[in-house]
């Protein structure tokens, strides 16, 4: 039976990539979890019923920014479990960092903690992926109402995603725009180095809140994508919403 693969997680102390955790941590794959406060993490997966010989077992948690390249790369790679001192690169990384709104009054239009959290860290990310020597597959919770060449949410909605969200997309849009632009590396870029990803998907949720399951599961491949040259699709990755 072939390994599990090895997933490096980013923003798992967030609703949405916790949620990915648990489920890889209860399915035994070997995981890494960058996150600035461990006990807070540690908690969160208490309160979820994950046992400590299960966290001990199957998760490595790395202390600090997502933006500090040497805790990014130390994230990618897993400890060889041959004892020998060469690490190996995760498989699979999924991340889904994101910033706190701030309403500063009079100002109408909110903000975020750091209006560009999202771009720094993917930039770290691809940055650190780029020295290893076997590429990832990487997954970015992204959101809904980012507009490229569809449009995913209710025309009603479009007002309020303009005027809460404005400045949270802007930079989810950059971090994409990223991620595609990696995937169209060619082998050598200008630092020397090929693309650090060998895939991506992109997920766009709708509004995400905390519970049980309820009602219906719609999802739509491609939905607000744009490819490469501006089409649907292509540059070895998509979307999904």
């Amino acid at each position: 039976m072939p390994p599990k693969p090895t997933i490096a997680f980013f923003g798992a102390t967030g609703g949405s990539v916790l949620s990915c955790l648990i489920p890889a941590l209860k399915a035994g794959h070997k995981c890494n979890a960058l996150v600035r406060t461990p006990t807070k993490l540690l908690t969160l997966l208490t309160k979820h019923n994950i046992s400590s010989s299960l966290i001990e077992q199957n998760l490595t948690i790395i202390p600090g920014p997502a933006t500090s390249l040497p805790a990014v790369t130390q994230t990618l790679l897993l400890i060889n479990p041959n004892s020998t001192p060469e690490s190996i690169p995760v498989d699979l990384i999924i991340t889904g960092i994101g910033g706190t709104l701030i309403f500063n009054l009079p100002n109408p239009f909110p903000t975020l903690d750091n209006p560009t959290v999202c771009t720094d860290t993917m930039r770290t990310i691809l940055t650190a992926a780029r020295t290893l020597p076997r590429k990832p597959k990487l997954v970015v919770v992204t959101g809904t109402g980012i507009h490229y060449t569809k449009r995913d949410v209710p025309v009603l909605m479009i007002p309020l995603y303009h005027w809460l969200l404005g400045v949270p997309h802007a930079d989810k849009r950059v971090m994409e725009d990223l991620v595609v632009g990696e995937m169209e590396r060619d082998v050598d870029g200008e630092d020397g180095k090929g693309k650090g990803i060998s895939g991506f998907l992109f997920v766009r949720a709708s509004l995400l809140v905390d519970g049980g399951f309820e009602g219906r599961m719609g999802m739509g491949m491609g939905m607000g994508w744009r490819g490469k040259g501006g089409r649907d699709g292509g540059a070895g990755g998509g979307g999904c919403g």
